[in-house]
């Protein structure tokens, strides 16, 4: 009897063992990378979610929902840009006088043709024969992408004086591999947690306004440019490295703590991106 609860033991240690090697989560990994990528040895490509919406936008919450899914899932492989803009973004006053729309936000909206909302852009691929999708065709978009290795490491620096509020960005990309063709870099501000009033169709909400309604990622500035500046004309090769200074003085009405810079690389002509990276202002 005592052999035979002996043996039992061992099994039970056997499956354990044998279940535990099972659980074994591989590559490629969704969440936990660290925001300067590739500062804990591994270079992932991260994805750009440009979301188009406003306050006055019923719908618009039904995105964010999805975004922070998307966001909950992939980690910081995803990064996110909320563009205002659209009859949606306009100011009405009282509750909803807040103007979040940029001259460089309503180009991006002019340029890709973007007439409903909430829709958005998955690095500006095309899926199904278009770049702007709605919320329910992210998901796929971005599972398209999510896998494919790494071109390009971008790493941010950020120096912020708090006193003159101005903020200085360091930009290095390295290549990982070579590119072909004409590409530019792109630095974007960015802040989360403004709280205001947003229209929705939630029935939670009986008077179809969220008053105390978080807006995260709302784009604020560009700090060179709607469309950066001219990263390579005819392409580079693996090992080639790339750096780009800028300054910003950041507008009063601004958090520092809830900014962050968002950097991207895009193709010249086809507009995708293919590298993006995030930093917070301050640390």
């Amino acid at each position: 009897m005592k052999y035979t609860r002996l043996v039992l033991l061992a099994i039970q240690i056997f499956i354990s063992i044998v279940i535990i090697s099972c659980d074994i989560i591989e590559p490629p990994y969704m969440t936990n990378y660290s925001s300067d990528n590739g500062d804990d040895g591994v270079v992932v490509k991260k994805i750009l979610l440009e979301e188009f919406t406003g306050h006055l936008c019923p719908n618009c919450p039904e995105g964010k929902k999805v975004a922070q899914q998307l966001k909950e899932l992939y980690g910081k492989k995803i990064v996110e840009i909320s563009i205002h803009s659209g009859t949606f973004a306009k100011p009405l006053g009282g509750a909803f006088a807040n103007d979040y729309r940029t001259t460089f936000g309503d180009e991006i909206t002019a340029y890709f043709g973007v007439n409903q909302y909430p829709t958005g852009m998955i690095s500006r691929t095309n899926y199904e024969g278009s770049t702007v999708i709605s919320p329910s065709a992210w998901g796929s978009a971005i599972s398209q992408i999510i896998n494919e290795e790494p071109t390009i490491k971008i790493k941010i620096e950020t120096a912020y004086n708090a006193t003159s509020r101005k903020l200085e960005i360091d930009l290095t990309a390295d290549m990982l591999s070579n590119l072909d063709g004409s590409y530019f870099i792109t630095a974007f501000i960015v802040e989360n947690g403004i709280i205001s009033p947003q229209k929705t169709n939630d029935p939670e909400y009986p008077s179809g306004v969220i008053v105390d309604y978080e807006h995260n990622h709302v784009l604020r500035a560009a700090v060179n440019g709607t469309w950066g500046e001219k990263y390579t004309e005819t392409g580079a090769n693996t090992g080639d490295s790339f750096s780009f200074n800028y300054s910003i003085t950041l507008n009063q009405s601004w958090k520092a703590e809830n900014c962050k810079v968002v950097s991207y690389i895009c193709n010249g002509e086809t507009m995708e991106v293919i590298q993006v990276e995030e930093a917070r202002v301050t640390n």
